[in-house]
Parts: structure tokens; C-alpha cells; sequence
């Protein structure tokens, strides 16, 4: 199969005026039916790039910018670019149909090399401004780029101060907690100190006070006893353990009630210490009648 259009030719995209490319590939795509071109778009028909000359993973041709690369059927392309042909086909340009015929075997055999065609000056100049646009954006997004970094550190200094001002504050804080914490607990030790004695004190006070009523108990009883005691009672061993059980028992306990600045008990009538004793007379020496009764003097 001979092919008219050469590698290496610029040419143009069908259906799209002022397009541009570089045609790298001429051949079978795999999985595709029929025969392609390879095209490297450039200048402004860039944007109309589809890949970087590669279809399924498998590379057919390369390109200097990434997605510049398009595949077109190549009757359509010979097609929107016959006038190219016709004047590539003229005597005037031997070399051209020579070019012309080197493709044509290249792409019998199926084969992708490419031929690239020295470019004119004007394409070059254009190709070159548009590398340094592309560097220039590149230097604006990289300056971009360093600036959000510088405002990131300097972001990250101030929140750092401000966590260590933060870190600092707190330390102080609980400092201050733990004081007060024990400041309390030793107030509590003191207060509890306090209490213990004033709870002793008061516990004293109420011995001596369930002490006091139990003997003003036992002398009211005493009363009682000596109120409904016989007073004419005969019987010598019972009036003896009367005194010893009995008045005994209340002198004891007027001197424990005087010891703890009670009032002393007396007695409503006046007791007869000789009461139940016999009579007996110091001056006849005589019983059966006291001293004062006696008749013999």
C-alpha cells in the first residue's frame, strides 16, 4: 500500500481550521480496524490532543508534551489534506515524492519509525515561546507553591507558641490546684484535730454528768430508805446493820456528792445516834434508864 502523506509532515486535523500537527505514525492500532495516523499536535491545536501516543498500553509514538498525541483514521486525513499532497506530488519536488515512496515501504512493513522533519524557524520560535509560557506558569504555581509553604510554617510557629503558652498556663494551673488541694488537707487534719479533742471533752463531760446523776439517784433512794425505815426498831442487829448498811452507805455518798459540789443531804428530823440502842446510865452504871433520868443523884 503506498501512502501519500510522509512522517515527519505537518499537517492538517480534519474539519478544524488553523490546526496543526506532526504526523509521527502511519500503521495498524491493535484492537482497531483499518489503518491510522499518528499525529503530534502543536501550537495552539494542543488542546485537542486525546493521549501522548500510546492507545490500550501499547506505544506507538511519543510526544514532547504529555496528551498531545491523536489517532485518526488515515483516509480522513489524506482526505482534509489532499491540496498538501497534490502539491508534494508535483515534478517541482522530487525529494518529496522520494520522502513520499520511503513511507510508503516503511508502512508496508508495518513498521513505526518515526522520520522527523526539520521544523521551519517560525515553528520553532512558536514551539520555543510556548515551552517558556509553559515554564513561566510553572515557576508562577512553583512561587505559589512556596508562598502557601511560607504561610504554613509561619501558621505552625504561631500555633506552637500558642500551645506552649497554652502547656504553660496549665502547668500553673494544676500548681496552683495542688496547693490548694493540700492547704485543704491540711486544714482538715487540724479541724479533725479539733474535733477529736472537743468529741473527748464532751465525752468526759457526760461520764461525770451520767456519773452525778447516778449517785443523786442513789441518795434519792437513800431518802426513801431512811423516810419508811422503823424508827422504834428494838432489834439490836438489824438497827447495827442499819447504821453500818445504811448510814454508812449515805455518808459515803454526801461526801461523794460534797466532792463534786453537790448540795449535802440532811435529814428532815434529827437522828438520834443511841436510837435502838438499850438504855444504860454513865452515873449509877445501871441499865434500864439514860444518865439524864437517873434518880440516885
Amino acid at each position: 500500500m503506498d501512502f501519500d502523506l510522509p512522517l515527519g509532515l505537518k499537517v492538517q486535523l480534519p474539519g478544524i481550521s488553523d490546526s496543526a500537527g506532526i504526523l509521527k505514525f502511519i500503521g495498524r492500532v491493535e484492537g482497531k480496524n483499518g489503518v491510522f495516523a499518528g499525529i503530534e499536535l502543536i501550537g495552539d491545536s494542543v488542546r485537542y490532543g486525546k493521549n501522548s501516543g500510546d492507545v490500550d498500553g501499547v506505544r506507538y509514538f511519543t510526544t514532547k508534551i504529555p496528551n498531545s498525541g491523536l489517532f485518526l483514521p488515515y483516509p480522513k486525513l489524506v482526505a482534509s489534506n489532499q491540496a498538501l499532497i497534490d502539491k508534494l506530488n508535483t515534478p517541482t519536488r522530487p525529494q518529496n515524492k522520494h520522502r513520499s515512496q520511503d513511507s510508503s515501504v516503511n508502512s508496508e512493513n508495518h513498521t513505526s519509525t518515526e522520520i522527523i522533519s526539520p521544523l521551519s524557524a517560525r515553528e520553532l520560535k512558536l514551539q520555543l515561546n510556548k515551552y517558556k509560557q509553559e515554564i513561566e506558569q510553572r515557576n508562577n504555581v512553583l512561587v505559589d507553591l512556596q508562598k502557601g509553604l511560607d504561610d504554613l510554617e509561619r501558621e505552625m510557629i504561631l500555633k506552637d507558641e500558642k500551645l506552649l503558652k497554652q502547656k504553660q498556663a496549665y502547668e500553673e494551673q494544676r500548681k496552683e490546684l495542688r496547693d490548694a488541694i493540700n492547704t485543704l488537707k491540711l486544714q482538715a487534719s487540724e479541724s479533725e484535730k479539733i474535733y477529736n479533742m472537743e468529741l473527748e471533752k464532751l465525752q468526759k463531760k457526760l461520764e461525770a454528768a451520767t456519773t452525778q446523776n447516778d449517785d443523786k439517784k442513789e441518795l434519792n433512794e437513800l431518802k426513801e430508805t431512811h423516810k419508811i425505815y422503823p424508827a422504834n426498831q428494838d432489834d439490836t442487829g438489824k438497827n447495827a446493820e442499819y447504821e453500818s448498811n445504811g448510814f454508812t452507805k449515805e455518808n459515803k455518798i454526801i461526801n461523794s456528792v460534797i466532792d463534786k459540789e453537790l448540795l449535802v443531804y440532811k435529814p428532815e428530823t434529827k437522828i438520834d445516834p443511841s436510837a435502838g440502842r438499850k438504855k444504860w446510865c454513865g452515873l449509877c452504871e445501871k441499865p434500864g434508864h439514860d444518865s439524864i433520868d437517873c434518880e440516885s443523884f
